[in-house]
């Protein structure tokens, strides 16, 4: 973990002098402003080196870890690969079903995808006198319809149950109905290229007297491309080669085919793409969900300095009204802010840290006047920038009418700080609206599920 953290930092140190080299900041403002509110008094700088590595070191760490799960995956699955050798299918035991393998032809001008059905191993001659083995039937379809001639059969045949006499009725059987369906459709797909030939029989009917037509056929495929038909050969070869290699364990593919120097490999599985996918997709919302807690972090701190404004403002008016000056109430305040922190008794919040660093920036000898304009700086929020003008404008030039515009200021702080609780509290109930809603669709299903089994009984 050392080294990632280390790697992580050493990106970090890389992508700052990469983004100096161009003349741009090496960080953005937006993210410079961010921490500004969340670390004051503290050298951001460092604060936001430090929250970079980390976040690349969990994208680091997730793609290692991404990288190590493949791995694993494709270690397995070597085990379940078919395609032995280059060009060899393992044939199933006898009594399994038979395996149907996908494959992708390398070697023809362009990729060539093909299914193969394998069939189980054949048993020995002294074996088939006990168990049959399975036997393969491929069914040719033919029929003539608007076709050009009996002869060559491309499209489905139009059959007719009535002549031109209305007593006479008409018949049409098949060779096979799983050829040729009995209403003149194909149903064959797998036409040889040569032809198939079958025939039909016309039984013509009237009364009790009949006769039957045989009609011999042939069925063609309808016309193909020249690619087409090289796989379709190619294919009806691959099946003859599978039928000299039925007592072997192996099937050993054609390394040659016509002109054509072949190999083959499986497809790449698409599930391996799903989780790579995901896997990015976690580390890209991992990333997003970090920046969107750095900025909700922000947020909450901007909310709770605005609740405790009107406290602040109300203490500083209370001591000055006391006799005490500016420097001394601010130097008040903040005592009594650290020794409770260090009690126990409160936990630190933002704003009296500010004020914190405004008084440590006047004990080491900066002007007041210029600690307060820092301090409304450093806030970014509008009633401490307006405290903190208000504060220097009286250290500049005073203003014999400080108490009452402190005075009015309180009032309208604990204003604002009565409508921003109401705000909360509004967002607070909407927070819990789709909870309430999910309750409220459980309570039907319970009530409203045994009712309808109840009416379907």
């Amino acid at each position: 973990m050392g080294l990632i953290n280390r790697a992580a930092k050493g990106l970090v140190k890389l992508k700052y002098k990469v983004r100096k080299a161009k003349g741009i900041p090496e960080v953005s403002n937006k993210k410079m402003r961010q921490f500004h509110q969340l670390y004051s008094g503290i050298e951001v700088q460092q604060e936001i080196f430090v929250h970079e590595s980390k976040q690349l070191e969990g994208i680091i760490k997730g793609l290692l870890l991404l990288f190590f799960i493949m791995g694993i995956l494709f270690y397995l699955n070597r085990g379940n690969s078919y395609l032995q050798e280059g060009n060899y299918l393992e044939r199933p035991f006898p009594g399994e079903m038979v395996q149907r393998y996908e494959l992708e032809v390398l070697g023809f001008p362009n990729k060539a995808w093909i299914t193969l059905e394998v069939e189980e191993k054949e048993y020995e001659k002294d074996d088939l006198e006990i168990i049959f083995p399975q036997i393969y039937d491929e069914l040719v379809n033919s029929a003539l319809g608007n076709n050009e001639s009996w002869d060559s059969i491309t499209q489905s045949l139009k059959f007719s149950g009535t002549a031109s006499i209305d007593k006479i009725k008409a018949e049409w059987e098949p060779e096979d109905p799983e050829v040729i369906a009995p209403w003149g459709e194909i149903l064959k797909e797998d036409i040889p290229i040569e032809g198939h030939r079958t025939y039909l029989d016309l039984k013509l009917t009237y009364g009790e007297y009949e006769k039957t037509y045989r009609i011999n056929c042939k069925l063609m495929r309808k016309p193909i491309s020249e690619e087409e038909r090289n796989l379709e050969v190619f294919k009806e070869h691959l099946q003859g080669v599978m039928e000299l290699q039925k007592g072997e364990e192996k099937v050993q593919l054609p390394d040659e085919f016509e002109e054509f120097h072949l190999s083959y490999k499986e497809p790449y599985r698409k599930e391996h793409l799903y989780f790579i996918l995901l896997g990015a997709a976690v580390i890209i919302l991992n990333y997003c969900a970090k920046e969107a807690k750095l900025t909700e972090r922000v947020k909450n701190r901007n909310t709770e300095m605005l609740l405790d404004y009107s406290e602040i403002v109300a203490k500083l008016t209370i001591l000055i009204d006391c006799g005490m000056t500016i420097k001394g109430a601010f130097k008040k305040i903040v005592n009594d802010y650290m020794l409770r922190v260090e009690q126990g008794d409160k936990q630190k919040r933002y704003a009296y840290e500010e004020m914190c660093l405004a008084v440590h920036m006047m004990e080491n000898g900066i002007h007041e006047g210029r600690a307060y304009g820092a301090f409304a700086d450093r806030c970014r929020l509008y009633p401490y920038i307006k405290l903190g003008r208000l504060l220097e404008q009286n250290i500049k030039i005073g203003n014999k009418h400080l108490k009452i515009l402190l005075e009015d200021e309180v009032s309208e702080a604990f204003a604002s700080r009565k409508n921003l609780a109401k705000r909360l509290g509004e967002e607070a109930g909407t927070k819990l609206l789709m909870p309430m809603i999910i309750m409220l669709f459980l309570v039907l299903v319970i009530i409203l599920v045994p009712a309808f089994l109840t009416f379907s009984l």
